[in-house]
């Protein structure tokens, strides 16, 4: 199964690819949270032929849901279900952005941040997933 891996931003928004085949995801790139991003969301589908996305859940450190910041991703989850029909999945997204500053800090940097984080909550998922 083709997944999208997602780190949702209210600016950017990062993608990641991956599937439950390889188990493996990699970052793909960065997207403006524009008014075309639904429209720019449904071309990737459609070349890349996902099949579900995987969405970061803001989390505090209690485990406790983020306030405002889970509305938003909620909100911009239910859109893109909308316009797409495809199933979303959410990972809590817990420290992503600073394991993807250290990882690109290892690797020199050939990545933005937003993609990484997102290959991080969508490598989350595939770590966890079990073949039914």
């Amino acid at each position: 199964m083709k997944l999208l891996g997602i780190d949702f931003g209210t600016k950017r928004i990062g993608l990641a690819l991956g599937d439950t085949d390889t188990k493996l995801a990699l970052p793909f790139k960065t997207i403006l949270n524009d008014g075309e991003i639904f429209e720019n969301l449904k071309k990737i589908v459609g070349t890349d032929l996902i099949e579900t996305f995987v969405v970061g859940k803001p989390i505090s450190l209690s485990g406790a849901e983020v306030g405002d910041t889970i509305d938003a991703v909620k909100d911009f989850s239910a859109k893109i279900k909308e316009k797409t029909g495809l199933p979303i999945i959410f990972e809590d997204e817990r420290f992503t952005s600073d394991m993807a500053d250290s990882l690109m800090k290892l690797y020199g940097g050939k990545a933005d941040r937003d993609s990484v984080a997102a290959m991080i909550i969508l490598q989350s998922y595939l770590d966890k997933f079990e073949q039914q």
